[in-house]
């Protein structure tokens, strides 16, 4: 995973991008555990392992969101953000419990790695949260097929800078990739047929 999250980074920096200097550094296992050792989770290695590479996405004065998107549409949240923000969620009737927000977009829009997993021990399958719908889809099998997913976007582009400097998508693309990397899935199955 840390190849494809290293990819997205150097197209990050090639492009210009805010994001590359925003991206903080990662965290430690033991500061990982430590502020998410108050959660009733057991969240899966490949989060932390995320983590550890950097620590989501520093929101500062004087940058816009498309300034600090990590892909379209989302940002990283930092390790304490997504504590904050999954304990703000996680009464919610709409919400799981075993949900645990990592990417969001501002208005109340996750992506969540899915806590009950049976093979959660190392991954977890991915779940976008919107906040408006009443279902909430597994979108990628994992969090590594997530990242190769949005690497192999980038790579492509299918993520792409519009004429302003915005990150666009090519949607019907995106869903050939994403079905590639994560068959299976009706959420992206249902995209390109």
């Amino acid at each position: 995973m840390i190849e494809y999250l290293d990819g997205i980074y150097r197209w990050f920096s090639k492009n210009r991008r805010p994001v590359a200097k925003l991206l903080q550094e990662g965290v430690t296992s033991e500061y990982f555990e430590k502020v998410t050792g108050i959660l009733e989770l057991k969240l899966p290695i490949e989060l932390k392992e995320l983590y550890m590479w950097r620590n989501g996405t520093a929101n500062q004065k004087g940058f816009t969101f498309g300034d600090i998107e990590f892909m379209p549409g989302f940002f990283f949240l930092p390790i304490e953000e997504a504590v904050d923000n999954y304990n703000s969620f996680k009464k919610d009737k709409k919400w799981n419990e075993s949900w645990f927000p990592f990417m969001a977009n501002g208005g109340g829009d996750f992506f969540v790695v899915n806590c009950k997993d049976d093979n959660m021990a190392r991954e977890s399958s991915i779940i976008g949260f919107m906040l408006n719908e009443e279902s909430h889809d597994v979108e990628y099998l994992n969090l590594k097929s997530m990242i190769n997913t949005i690497y192999e976007c980038y790579e492509r582009g299918i993520y792409f800078l519009d004429t302003d400097g915005y990150v666009e998508v090519n949607l019907v693309k995106e869903a050939i990739v994403a079905n590639v990397i994560n068959p299976g899935l009706e959420r992206w199955e249902s995209e390109i047929q």
